[in-house]
């Protein structure tokens, strides 16, 4: 697994502010490169996030769905070493370089969008 710090690869962070004019920092994001799992009644794995680099990424779903990292992940409903993906969430995981994320839905069919961080070197 690469450690992304001692390459010099660290997610880009930007600074937002509110409509009070506050500082809220957000993590850029790479929208080109953006993956969409299906969340169905089998599971489901993205591409590789990226073959080289670590990668912070945000996950959101339009269903509840149960997730999991891996090379080879296969997802399973409310099993330890899934982690549970609310409907309408959005979560940030962390996938080292080389993995995937697989899907399977929790009652109802959806999607899962992953879009990893853009990173600088």
């Amino acid at each position: 697994m690469a450690n992304p710090t001692a390459l010099g690869v660290r997610p880009q962070v930007r600074t937002a502010t509110t409509i009070n004019m506050e500082p809220v920092p957000v993590v850029a994001l790479d929208w080109a490169n953006g993956i969409v799992v299906a969340a169905g009644a089998a599971s489901a794995a993205s591409a590789v996030i990226d073959a080289s680099n670590d990668r912070i990424v945000e996950a959101s779903s339009n269903t509840d769905c149960w997730i999991k990292i891996g090379t080879t992940p296969t997802a399973v409903a409310a099993t330890a070493g899934n982690a549970f993906l609310a409907g309408g969430s959005v979560r940030y995981l962390y996938v080292p370089a080389g993995m995937k994320v697989a899907a399977i839905q929790s009652s109802a069919s959806g999607t899962v969008g992953l879009l990893p961080a853009v990173i600088s070197t």
